[in-house]
């Protein structure tokens, strides 16, 4: 299901940039097609102080960036804590019980439509990732105009399926 412009353009977005090119595009579609989201970085990296080869530090450059080039404002918005404690906890038991994980789902459930929309995706009529999805929603008929999201049904068939 498209979703028409005419539907969101005066929706308040909220684009979640990881700093990667998915996400990137979506910004530049969305402010291409007139729209001026709020992009917000979500911290899930270890410490700072943490002696990690980690990307996290250029995630944010990039996404920091990108947000830039296209005149939004970006906000990082920590969630090591919840990440760690929940998405590492879920995948840790996995292993240890001979199964084989998968923290991007348990990362999207957690932290992108948990914790981050409990700190402030609740503000938004709309949360925009770069990842693939198929979504279903309905405008309530009554003010405030508000979409009421449903569960992410399974990909169409083409044998692609990424949830995380």
């Amino acid at each position: 299901m498209m979703i028409n412009l005419s539907d969101i353009k005066d929706k308040r977005i909220a684009v979640l940039l990881s700093g990667g090119v998915d996400s990137s595009v979506v910004l530049y579609e969305l402010v291409r097609q007139g729209l001026q989201p709020d992009c917000y970085y979500i911290k899930i990296g270890p410490e700072e102080d943490a002696e990690w080869d980690c990307s996290s530090e250029e995630d944010l450059e990039m996404a920091t960036a990108v947000s830039h080039k296209y005149g939004c404002r970006l906000e990082v918005v920590d969630c090591h804590r919840e990440y760690w404690d929940e998405v590492t906890r879920y995948t840790m038991d996995k292993v240890r019980s001979g199964m084989t994980p998968n923290p991007d789902v348990m990362c999207n459930r957690l932290i992108k439509f948990g914790a981050f929309d409990k700190k402030c995706g609740h503000n938004y009529d709309l949360i925009a990732t770069g990842h693939y999805a198929q979504k279903e929603w309905e405008p309530t008929p009554a003010p405030p105009q508000k979409a009421h999201p449903r569960p992410l049904p399974k990909g169409g068939g083409n044998g692609l399926q990424q949830e995380g």
